[in-house]
């Protein structure tokens, strides 16, 4: 929120809610995403990313892997950008997911990202608030 405005985009659920609301809502964003969204999973571990596939797919994702930094920036620029969402590891082999996550945020301003990690979540979102 900005000055009391929610930036384009963003949707707000305030707490305390009931669980139906929240089901609309996601309900509605995901009727009106485009029908060929695709979702980018940057995450090193297998098992994980196909379990990110398994249920992106479920919701209708076509949902692409990279191990790495440099190969998610690269499946990013064969999209050229036109990805729905990037769903983020800290700890990768080549670099660290938030410092990932702040170059996307500098060049593709408006695209959805979700860090998933099990580091210290107050260090996080510290480290990301502005982003």
């Amino acid at each position: 929120m900005h000055e009391g405005r929610l930036d384009p985009g963003v949707s707000l659920i305030t707490k305390p809610f009931e669980f139906s609301t929240l089901s609309e809502r996601l309900r509605d964003l995901l009727d009106t995403r485009p029908a060929s969204s695709v979702a980018l999973v940057v995450e090193d571990e297998v098992l994980i990313q196909m379990l990110a596939v398994s249920n992106l797919e479920e919701l209708g994702f076509q949902a692409e892997t990279s191990a790495s930094v440099a190969e998610a920036k690269n499946k990013l620029q064969l999209h050229n950008g036109a990805v729905s969402v990037v769903i983020v590891d800290v700890g990768l082999p080549d670099g660290k997911g938030d410092d990932l996550v702040r170059e996307l945020r500098v060049i593709y301003p408006s695209l959805p990202l979700v860090v998933a990690s099990g580091y210290d979540t107050a260090a996080l979102r510290e480290g990301l608030r502005n982003f």
